[in-house]
């Protein structure tokens, strides 16, 4: 093979791969756009009354500036395990009732950002789950701003 060739081709090789091209195939992202719209949004659950500094679920909506009041359920606090037999029931224990919101995970993120808590396993909605257990209102620090300033989940 002639040297004059080798470069022609090599060129030609070179120039077909710096061309952007999608990777993706025609109608991906559409499609990619139909199944998200399906998806429920993600709800997280929020600790009322007890410990809280959420003594109601106006409180809630109050701080979070919800356009409504959210939902409220009673449920019980549970642990985390990570085997799949059945939680140990101690018959002679009552468990104590929890009254828990549940908001979007954007508010819920905001939420852990403004205030300081910890996360509790809750039974919510038939699943274990963490729940936001908020003690207090955290003052923002003027040289730290916010992790979520920029994001934004809608």
């Amino acid at each position: 093979m002639s040297e004059d060739l080798r470069r022609t081709i090599a060129k030609s090789e070179v120039a077909r791969q710096q061309t952007p091209r999608d990777k993706w195939a025609p109608g991906s992202w559409a499609k990619a756009a139909a199944y998200n719209a399906t998806k429920p949004e993600v709800r997280c659950p929020v600790v009322i009354g007890g410990d809280s500094i959420f003594r109601t679920a106006e409180d809630l909506r109050d701080l979070c500036q919800l356009p409504s009041i959210p939902q409220v359920i009673q449920t019980t606090e549970t642990m985390l395990t990570f085997l799949p037999e059945e939680e140990p029931e101690d018959k002679n224990e009552e468990k104590e009732t929890l009254d828990v919101a549940d908001i979007g995970l954007g508010e819920y993120l905001d939420l852990q950002d403004v205030t300081a808590g910890e996360t509790i396993v809750v039974w919510f909605h038939g699943q274990k789950r963490l729940a936001w257990l908020a003690r207090a209102r955290r003052t923002p620090s003027p040289k730290e701003p916010s992790p979520y300033a920029d994001f934004n989940l809608t």
